[in-house]
């Protein structure tokens, strides 16, 4: 699998995510640090943090796969 940039930023009042520039999809908050796509009911975002609170990637639950990204 190659590589894949994935953008995450506040769009008004929500985040939104882009994968490799593609369609922007807005993202809902179900608890803090943590976000899913409406209409996606298996997939969500949780945000991970180092011990002084700054967010060093996500993990991307969808269906029973976990897929891990870094912040660069």
């Amino acid at each position: 699998m190659g590589s894949q940039r994935v953008t995450i930023f506040r769009l008004g009042d929500e985040l939104a995510v882009s994968a490799n520039g593609a369609q922007t999809v807005r993202l809902k908050p179900e608890v803090r640090d943590v976000f899913f796509t409406p209409g996606s009911p298996r997939m969500n975002i949780a945000f991970q943090r180092d011990a002084s609170g700054r967010i060093t990637g996500y993990v991307n639950h969808r269906d029973e796969r976990d897929l891990v990204f870094t912040k660069a």
